[in-house]
């Protein structure tokens, strides 16, 4: 690392592929082959009009860090190298016996793209009450508003 670059990039060439993530953008479920640790690898988005990627990959570190100086639980991003590429990682950040469940998964309506008259924020609220998770999700909108996201969804 460089004198100036505050931020160090890890090269994660030689970890392993476990599977393509879920999204729009191109993102990688990756493996540490020595700590065993899993991470999404994410690569900015292009842009073909302009020729270029985006900064997504450094938006994504800055908003972690400033959510961590905020004492908010935010997931560890570091930026990476991978086969080239530069992005960033997100570290897994459940525990083994815990698995993920989306926003969507939590919802007792049924939301698609074609029905989003129930995606409500008083629905949202009664289906989040049952899981003690009110606060949690007005710290994570109040966040939101303060970093400028604009990309909160049921699926996150």
């Amino acid at each position: 690392m460089n004198k100036n670059q505050k931020y160090k990039i890890i090269d994660v060439s030689n970890w392993e592929l476990i599977e393509e993530g879920k999204g729009y953008s191109n993102s990688y479920w990756l493996r540490d082959t020595e700590s065993r640790n899993r991470a999404l690898f994410k690569m900015p988005k292009y842009n073909e009009h302009y020729d270029w990627y985006g900064g997504g990959h450094w938006a994504e570190k800055i908003v972690s860090e400033i959510g961590e100086e905020l004492n908010l639980k935010v997931p560890q991003i570091d930026l990476a190298l991978y086969n080239n590429s530069h992005g960033c990682i997100s570290y897994r950040f459940l525990n083994k016996d815990e698995i993920l469940k989306e926003g969507v998964d939590l919802m007792s309506y049924e939301i698609t793209e074609a029905n989003r008259q129930n995606y409500t924020l008083n629905n949202i609220l009664s289906d989040l009450k049952e899981y003690d998770l009110i606060e949690e999700f007005i710290e994570i909108l109040l966040f939101d508003g303060f970093i400028g996201q604009t990309d909160r969804h049921e699926e996150n």
